[in-house]
């Protein structure tokens, strides 16, 4: 998505090869549940005008549902089948009425008493009773405010012609948590919207997904986002925490985050199993939330970079190629 609408550098032209990365995204669908997965490779089909994402709405409108599924997986199906909707002739009505289902999942998702959305709502098995599920419960994340907010705004710019006010007021409240260095706090309640826990501050929310976030409400004329915007790069470019930049030129590289020392990259939310745990407690008021209490000793950099970084990267330049410096 970011190499289709971000465009591509002279310096990677000739390395990247667009028709054979969207062909793998086509085979990693075969027989997959993951709406995540199936959406945003219909997204991307979609870009390129590729008739292939006329099948893959179809195998989603048979065996797919909001239901039960994240707020950050009904996100990107909004996203993809919008796109589709657009884009791809042969899938518009059924691409239409699949995003019109999700995008009301995601308007009965959202709460008053937080100002965001929750990662999932209501009882839908057995399993959502476990001890497991229930600890996750009261928790949501800044993912799922961010591709619930990105697909309702495609939402309304394609289909309703009107951004939701649950839409808006999640935007307000993003910025109002905001941090005094321009983070984007990580986990948040689901109860009321405090952070219950800040780390890691990642540099992909900062310079990348708060734009998916942000900048489609601003270009509808929902609000004005851009100064949020501004200080969360400049997070990024060393105006944080650590007064280290993570971005490393010299390597053409940005470093994933600035996290709590003892965290895991791979862990539960790139926390330890024990953070996590103490995080799901503090949830429901039964010990003192982290928060976003921090000394710069007991943070560090996580010298590592994902590929999805730089997709959407590249994907929020294009968001706000318009905007003035």
């Amino acid at each position: 998505i970011g190499l289709v609408t971000g465009g591509v550098d002279d310096a990677w032209r000739g390395q990247v090869d667009l028709g054979t990365a969207i062909d793998a995204l086509v085979a990693s669908c075969a027989g997959s549940r993951d709406g995540m997965l199936v959406g945003t490779t219909i997204w991307a089909l979609a870009l390129v005008d590729d008739p292939r994402a006329a099948e893959l709405v179809e195998r989603l409108a048979r065996g797919w549902t909001p239901a039960g599924r994240s707020s950050m997986e009904i996100g990107l199906v909004v996203s993809g089948v919008v796109a589709a909707m657009e884009r791809v002739p042969a899938c518009r009505d059924r691409a239409r009425r699949l995003a019109e289902a999700a995008a009301a999942e995601l308007v009965q998702r959202w709460s008053g008493a937080s100002g965001l959305f929750s990662g999932r709502r209501g009882m839908h098995s057995r399993s959502d009773l476990r001890p497991r599920s229930l600890l996750y419960r009261r928790l949501t994340s800044f993912a799922h405010q961010v591709y619930s907010l990105h697909g309702l705004a495609a939402h309304a710019r394609a289909i309703s012609g009107h951004v939701p006010d649950c839409a808006v007021e999640t935007a307000d409240r993003l910025v109002e948590e905001q941090g005094p260095l321009g983070q984007w706090w990580w986990i948040h309640s689901a109860r009321d919207g405090r952070v219950i826990e800040g780390y890691p501050v990642y540099s992909v929310h900062q310079d990348g997904m708060a734009f998916l976030a942000l900048a489609p409400l601003q270009n509808l004329g929902a609000g004005r986002y851009d100064a949020a915007l501004w200080r969360g790069l400049r997070w990024v470019d060393g105006a944080n925490e650590l007064q280290e930049s993570l971005v490393h030129r010299d390597r053409d590289l940005i470093v994933r985050c600035i996290q709590r020392a003892g965290s895991e990259a791979d862990g539960p939310s790139g926390l330890s199993v024990r953070m996590m745990r103490d995080t799901q407690v503090a949830s429901w008021g039964l010990r003192q939330a982290a928060g976003t209490r921090a000394e710069p000793a007991g943070l560090e950099i996580l010298l590592e970079c994902r590929s999805y970084h730089l997709g959407w990267l590249l994907y929020a330049r294009s968001l706000v190629s318009a905007w003035s410096a």
